[in-house]
């Protein structure tokens, strides 16, 4: 008898909880939100294995799977699934080891040592008769960034000996980009060589290549052999390219898609304004600078007190943050905070008029002059060319703007002024930073490189030398000293270059997508995994 009356008291209090809670559905407007909350919270932190990561991209990718012949920088972002590299880069731009458990610098010698019991998606081993190959795969391809190499020896499975032909403190940095991805020598042999790995990739990575369909789908599936134990915890990867940006944003927001790499700072808004999270790169890919046609005798823009005046005459930070929409970082020299390179002691430029007209004065201008701002032909330069034009003409320098189409815009930025060029004005140029800023210095205003890349720009001697010094320090604090004298003399002495802005790339996400850590050209696919 106890038995059932507790039997029907137990009923009863489920049929009370039962109608309490349809009473409190119908009368709070608020529990469904509540109730969604709760699951949020309730959501595992820990990771959890299976799905597949939907990524959407504004472009397809050129080359899938042969680092040596890969020019465009964000078709990394499309084969780190698959390919690895030697070496990473961290948040705070210091390298780690990857596929290399570490490296040691002997004068001109580099020997890298790897980890052990890696293999390739074929079944090849990773060892060191695969880095040699692959480095001179990229020697071959005529790759600058291991253009130092001079030979390289195998010292054993594990060991392999860089010699160099002078000193390069940017070879290990730079093996953390596509030269230092590693593809399996075995496949790239016995299937045809070049053309067949660049559509198809086959390295150490936690997903192997399964298709790619142009402009429509590139997929990837778990690679059960990856030699991080536990990883990954994806079923699969897969790039989905949609070239209209609005059709891409939509097919986001229709969760068609779990992240959307690579979007501009108007729709970054607007997503975030969503609720969407927005992952931002934690150093500029690159930089918008105002370059001056400073090395003619004869232009305007060879003193450096006009110089000086153009970069107090604009407001920068205002145009940073109009553009940018508060995703661009104003700065004034080759660097953002954060960054190694960056030198608080510069102090570059702040909007200021006056201090503009009275040097402009000094300078036997006062009533200004006129000059031409060149840029390529698209929004974002549009906009800005604009504003940039009505800050100088209020200190009495009439700005005409001159858009051109890209083969135009490439000719006149390395022909020089006898094969085109530009003269007595500024041209818009975007400085990439794949590295660090002292691999940017090297590559545009470097000894070898300055008067080829940027032929009308005055690059003084003394700055041109420091540029040089850096590929022979390999002490940190020592090449910190010297990047940030650079920087020193480059702006605050010499006014080479007004910067306008830094960017960094930018995603959108949902909150479901966990530990991709896609900030930039770089990301953790095997780290990556997706809340249930």
């Amino acid at each position: 008898m106890k038995r059932i009356f507790w039997q029907v008291l137990s009923l009863l209090l489920v049929s009370i909880l039962a109608l309490a809670g349809c009473s409190n559905s119908g009368t709070s407007g608020n529990s469904s939100s509540e109730q969604a909350s709760t699951n949020e919270q309730n959501k595992s932190t820990d990771p959890v294995s299976g799905g597949t990561l939907r990524i959407g991209t504004l472009m397809d990718v050129i080359n899938l799977g042969n680092p040596p012949t890969m020019q465009r920088g964000s078709d990394k972002i499309f084969n780190s699934p698959a390919l690895e590299s030697l070496f990473r880069m961290n948040d705070t731009g210091e390298v780690e080891g990857f596929l290399a458990e570490g490296y040691k610098v002997e004068g001109q010698t580099v020997t890298i040592a790897l980890k052990k019991g890696i293999k390739f998606h074929d079944g090849a081993d990773f060892n060191a008769e695969a880095v040699k190959w692959n480095l001179e795969k990229s020697i071959e391809a005529g790759r600058s960034q291991v253009k130092n190499i001079a030979s390289i020896d195998v010292v054993d499975d594990q060991n392999v000996k860089i010699n160099l032909a002078s000193p390069d403190s940017l070879l290990i940095p730079n093996l953390t980009l596509s030269t230092g991805m590693m593809m399996s020598p075995k496949s790239y042999e016995e299937n045809g060589g070049e053309k067949w790995s660049e559509s198809h990739p086959v390295g150490t990575g936690p997903f192997k290549f399964v298709s790619w369909e142009r402009d429509q789908k590139i997929t990837y599936e778990k690679f059960e052999g990856y030699w991080q134990e536990g990883l990954p915890y994806l079923d699969k990867v897969e790039f989905i390219p949609i070239p209209d940006t609005m059709s891409a944003v939509a097919s986001f927001k229709n969760g068609d898609l779990d992240l959307l790499y690579a979007v501009e700072p108007a729709n970054a808004k607007d997503l975030e304004n969503s609720k969407f999270e927005i992952l931002r790169g934690p150093r500029p890919t690159s930089q918008l600078a105002m370059i001056p046609d400073s090395a003619h005798e004869n232009s305007i823009l060879a003193d450096v007190k006009v110089r000086k005046a153009v970069g107090y005459a604009i407001d920068f930070k205002s145009i940073t943050e109009t553009l940018g929409l508060g995703y661009y970082i104003p700065t004034f020299q080759l660097a953002t905070e954060g960054s190694f390179a960056y030198n608080p002691d510069v102090e570059g430029y702040p909007y200021d008029p006056k201090k503009a007209k009275k040097l402009l004065a000094e300078a036997g201008y006062p009533d200004g002059f006129s000059i031409t701002l060149y840029g390529l032909s698209n929004q974002e330069y549009s906009n800005l060319m604009t504003a940039i034009q009505g800050y100088l003409a209020k200190v009495g320098i009439e700005a005409k703007v001159e858009m051109m189409d890209q083969l135009r815009y490439d000719t006149m930025l390395t022909g020089g002024p006898e094969k085109g060029g530009w003269n007595d004005g500024y041209a818009i140029i975007p400085m990439g930073i794949n590295i660090n800023e002292v691999a940017t210095y090297n590559s545009l205003l470097g000894p070898e490189v300055s008067k080829v890349r940027l032929p009308v720009l005055d690059n003084p001697d003394e700055v041109t030398q420091l540029i040089g010094q850096t590929l022979a320090i390999n002490d940190p604090e020592e090449l910190k000293k010297v990047t940030h004298q650079i920087q020193e003399l480059a702006y605050d002495k010499y006014a080479m270059v007004n910067w306008i802005y830094g960017k960094t790339s930018l995603s959108a996400k949902y909150p479901k997508v966990m530990d991709e850590d896609m900030k930039g050209s770089n990301w953790t696919p095997e780290k990556a995994w997706l809340q249930k």
